[in-house]
């Protein structure tokens, strides 16, 4: 819930508690996905510098999220840290190209 609300002293709080930063929900998300879904580029960067896994749990990945979003900054942060990892659909990549916000 901290990291879908973008409560990022709440996820500063709990990574440093030792909280798993790639536990999957009951829907098997991560807390990644969640803030980035919700576009809390704080709370996601925070997670991707606790070396969240931008590939991890079910549903469209974090990078989709973020496209859709318009959210650059996430977007090639997420890209970075996946490198080598993520693999995005030709079809995918028309529909970002066709998304106003990332213009």
């Amino acid at each position: 819930i901290a990291s879908f609300k973008g409560y990022t002293p709440m996820v500063e709080l709990l990574l440093s508690k030792r909280a798993r930063v790639n536990h999957l929900t009951c829907h098997e998300e991560t807390a990644l996905r969640l803030a980035v879904r919700s576009n809390h580029t704080e709370t996601a960067l925070v997670l991707l510098h606790a070396k969240a896994d931008v590939i991890k749990g079910k549903g469209e990945p974090p990078i989709l999220e973020a496209i859709k979003n318009g959210n650059h900054i996430l977007m090639e942060m997420i890209y970075r840290m996946g490198k080598g990892r993520i693999r995005i659909q030709q079809e995918e990549l028309h529909a970002a190209r066709a998304n106003p916000a990332m213009e």
